[in-house]
């Protein structure tokens, strides 16, 4: 952030001197995707006696320009700062919008409509389930891993698919061929991923005789079993150091690759933001609820299953 604000006191102010004035002010925020602009060159002068009103639509930069020139880059402590310094000028100061208590508070209806939603896609009863897990990452610095919330659950893990470490969590996940979420969980990045498939599997809804499709990190001899056990049978693609041709399951296992994508791009999976585990589940749960429902939607007009830009 980079600014020349002049802020002079009430009392001590010169007779012909603005109130407020702000040159040339910048604020940006660094981001996955690169540098994000919130604010580039403003200049304003809040004369005294005078009403300087701020317009632009939402996004537009106007809560971030009173942030930075009171110095306060966080909402809550804007507005635990704002109580202090502007109720002379302001007597009613909103407070810090409910929508994540909101939201915490209805966890168990966003995971109802969840199966809802899901059931009315055919994919709740396709035969056919993928099964893979993605990392989330939950903190990159040290600071913020030996601080955080998270640490509970969150450890440090490698993700060979993107070939980077990472410190987060692990979202296991089933779904059907066309996007529908049929069981997922978050856990540390060091369990085996073939025992939370089998959890996964053993709360699956279904009705038996199902194909579980799998990448090579599941192969196992007693995963196979296992799964055999639950009335699935188990199927992959063949390793190097095994002989025979195997099947050929890359276009299929490009589905799930697609899904994780959507989830991760479109559903913004990584920009969490989340700073507790509860937050976490519940950021979770409700993108999955967007998915399901988008999907359900999809069929009723007759479009792609994950055609979400409509939605998102």
């Amino acid at each position: 952030m980079t600014a020349t604000t002049t802020l002079f006191e009430l009392d001590n102010a010169p007779s012909d001197a603005p109130l407020l004035q702000v040159n040339d002010l910048h604020v940006e925020f660094t981001t996955r995707e690169g540098v994000a602009r919130a604010v580039n060159g403003v200049n304003f002068t809040v004369e005294s006696g005078k009403t300087l009103a701020v317009l632009g639509e939402s996004g537009s930069g106007k809560s971030v320009t009173a942030q930075a020139i009171m110095g306060i880059p966080s909402d809550r402590r804007f507005l635990r700062v704002a109580q202090d310094r502007l109720s002379p000028l302001f007597p009613e100061i909103p407070a810090q919008a409910a929508y994540f208590k909101r939201r915490r508070r209805l966890a168990p209806l966003l995971e109802w409509f969840l199966v809802i939603f899901a059931q009315q896609s055919p994919g709740f009863t396709d035969t056919l389930l993928l099964i893979d897990s993605t990392p989330v990452e939950c903190a990159r610095s040290r600071e913020t891993v030996l601080r955080s919330a998270l640490s509970d659950i969150s450890d440090y893990g490698y993700c060979a698919s993107h070939s980077r470490y990472f410190w987060g969590v692990r979202l296991h996940a089933i779904f059907a061929t066309d996007g529908t979420p049929r069981a997922f969980c978050l856990t540390s990045p060091k369990r085996d991923e073939r025992e939370v498939g089998l959890e996964l599997l053993g709360r699956c809804r279904r009705r038996g005789g199902e194909t579980l499709l799998s990448d090579k990190g599941y192969a196992s001899q007693e995963f196979s079993a296992a799964v055999m056990d639950l009335g699935a049978i188990h199927v992959r693609p063949k390793r190097k150091d095994e002989v025979g041709q195997g099947l050929h399951l890359a276009p299929i296992r490009q589905r799930i690759e697609s899904i994780f994508w959507t989830c991760t791009d479109v559903l913004s999976l990584e920009r969490h933001g989340a700073r507790t585990l509860p937050g976490l589940k519940e950021r979770i749960l409700q993108r999955f609820l967007c998915l399901a429902a988008c999907i359900s939607l999809n069929y009723q007009l007759g479009r792609p299953s994950r055609a979400l830009v409509d939605y998102c």
